[in-house]
């Protein structure tokens, strides 16, 4: 019998109270750029910006309700952009869901402050925001654990 490990990948990200100014800057100049190169035209070139539109699919199909994208950097539309574009529509109350699996910087930080914004341009519209999923997402681990190892176990017989 084997002795499993287990190694959760995850993304690193930078303490919340790191001073971010300069890199800050930075960052957004390369997302501004980073927005603007076409995506997915003839060959998948961005696997993230196209889960993420297969995921809201499958939520909207699950739920009915209408479910954009937004994304915090590098992707078109922006947070800001798709919270616009539902109020446009003429929805008055929007759940915003961080596509993040713990608490970081992005659910800390940068979203809580692109949710303020969008609250003062759409001001007639209420905007919620959801928890990440660390919660929820043992038992999917879990489950891909058990079934990794029961697909070795049959590999090895």
């Amino acid at each position: 019998m084997k002795k499993v490990g287990v190694v959760i990948a995850a993304h690193g990200d930078i303490p919340l109270d790191y001073e971010m100014e300069q890199a800050e800057k930075i960052m957004e100049k390369i997302s501004d750029t980073a927005r603007k190169v076409p995506r997915n035209i003839g060959k998948i070139n961005d696997p993230h910006k196209l889960e993420s539109e297969r995921l809201a699919k499958k939520v909207k199909d699950k739920t009915g309700l209408e479910v954009k994208v937004g994304f915090s950097e590098f992707c078109s539309p922006s947070i800001p952009e798709a919270i616009n574009q539902l109020a446009s529509e003429g929805f008055n109350k929007i759940i915003v869901v961080p596509l993040f699996l713990t608490h970081c910087k992005h659910t800390e930080k940068d979203i809580p402050e692109i949710l303020e914004k969008a609250k003062k341009q759409v001001a007639n519209v209420e905007i919620l925001c959801t928890e990440p999923i660390i919660e929820e997402i043992a038992e999917i681990l879990c489950e891909k654990i058990r079934k990794k190892m029961s697909q070795n176990c049959a590999q090895e017989t």
